[in-house]
């Protein structure tokens, strides 16, 4: 469904369209009628300003998913942000790993890998992803990943010679209600941790770069 497709929104709508499609066939084949989405108040607001769109945004944009996909669509949070979506969940008692988690986009990977998205872009976001993980489970922040930029740098393979490798962006951020957010000034070494991990371990990436751009004027995700 994604092959070919460089452009970011064009990527996100391809993505919706498949999604969708499969799950009407799932939700067909076991006769469901209603399906809960955790739609947010951010979602909406993205995808009806243009920024991007939320692959969840249906009805609010003019898609009838009764009509299109065959079930309804309940969205109990539509109307709030990602703060009072957490004091919500916190009053219902739910633990802090639930409530504090950090928010995974829809898209999933594809939308962490700028330009087109193949099967080899995506096993080093995989990993890169975990190394992440691991490195800045401690970190209180709102978001960190890794995304894979489009294009090459040269570099230096360990026994010195040559290679032309991809390139990889840190993210990590701050925010309360997703709609704006500042980047986190991480320690040098827990960087150099981050960096040498990669760089070690997934021998096609070349570079290694450190996003310190707020929102706005930057979005969370690059795509």
């Amino acid at each position: 469904a994604l092959k070919g497709i460089r452009d970011a929104e064009e990527k996100r709508r391809a993505f919706r369209e498949t999604f969708y499609g499969v799950f009407s066939r799932i939700a067909k084949s076991l006769k469901t009628e209603v399906v809960l989405q955790g739609t947010i108040a951010a979602d909406v607001v993205e995808t009806r300003g243009g920024v991007k769109t939320q692959h969840n945004v249906l009805e609010q944009i003019g898609i009838n998913p009764l009509e299109r996909y065959g079930f309804r669509v309940l969205e109990p949070l539509k109307e709030l942000y990602k703060n009072q979506v957490r004091e919500l969940a916190k009053v219902l008692g739910l633990p802090d790993e639930i409530v504090y988690r950090r928010p995974f986009p829809g898209p999933g990977l594809s939308i962490r890998i700028v330009g087109e998205v193949t099967r080899e872009k995506l096993d080093i976001v995989k990993k890169a992803t975990l190394i992440v993980d691991e490195e800045l489970a401690d970190v209180k922040c709102f978001q960190a990943f890794p995304v894979l930029l489009e294009g090459r740098a040269t570099g230096l393979s360990k026994d010195g010679f040559r290679k032309y490798g991809y390139m990889m962006a840190l993210r990590v951020v701050e925010s309360e209600d997703a709609m704006t957010a500042k980047y986190v000034k991480l320690d040098w070494n827990r960087l150099e941790r981050v960096r040498d991990r990669i760089i070690n371990e997934i021998p096609e990436v070349a570079r290694v770069l450190y996003d310190i751009t707020d929102k706005p004027p930057a979005t969370i995700e690059f795509e």
